[in-house]
């Protein structure tokens, strides 16, 4: 038997039909930018001690594809139930009222996540016409994954709000693995 705010073996998933593909979306690009960062830091290493050489943009660009792979991959954790939670109300609540904890936390959360995905928007504005040291391009782009990754985790959370559970894609998934 699952606990409070977690579904039972075998059961569906819980994100709407209508955040599916978004979350398959963030799972390749955030995939896409973890294989990026690999790549390039061993590319990076072998060209450094094998060739005495060095490519200029590595680690800045390695430093860019961390911070997009971390805040793409926040909703992916947050919808599996992935995140660090303190679970401590719920070994001492019913089921009912273990449910009710959920939703006013996930509701909080949910609007703490819109606050940052706002001020983030703000602070990317003031930045975008800086340009990164090493590649002609804005340094706003480290503040583009913080947005999607705030605005798509308060999604999750709504969803979390309405269902009363933190995981909504169960680990035994298959059309939602990643």
């Amino acid at each position: 038997m699952a606990s409070p705010g977690e579904p039972a073996a075998g059961q569906a998933s819980r994100l709407p039909r209508l955040l599916r593909p978004l979350d398959a979306a963030l799972a390749l690009c955030a995939s896409a930018a973890t294989a990026a960062v690999v790549v390039l830091v061993a590319v990076e290493v072998i060209a450094r001690y094998v060739f005495s050489s060095s490519i200029f943009f590595a680690n800045e660009l390695a430093r860019l594809m961390f911070v997009w792979a971390v805040f793409l991959g926040f909703p992916l954790a947050l919808s599996r139930g992935r995140h660090v939670g303190i679970e401590v109300l719920d070994t001492f609540l019913s089921s009912g009222r273990a449910r009710t904890a959920i939703r006013i936390g996930a509701a909080l959360s949910a609007f703490l996540l819109v606050v940052v995905a706002w001020k983030t928007v703000d602070v990317m504005a003031f930045n975008w016409d800086q340009r990164m040291n090493t590649m002609p391009i804005s340094a706003g782009l480290f503040y583009v994954p913080v947005v999607i990754g705030m605005v798509v985790g308060a999604a999750y959370l709504f969803v979390v709000v309405t269902v009363g559970e933190r995981m909504l894609v169960p680990d035994d998934d298959p059309e939602q693995a990643v």
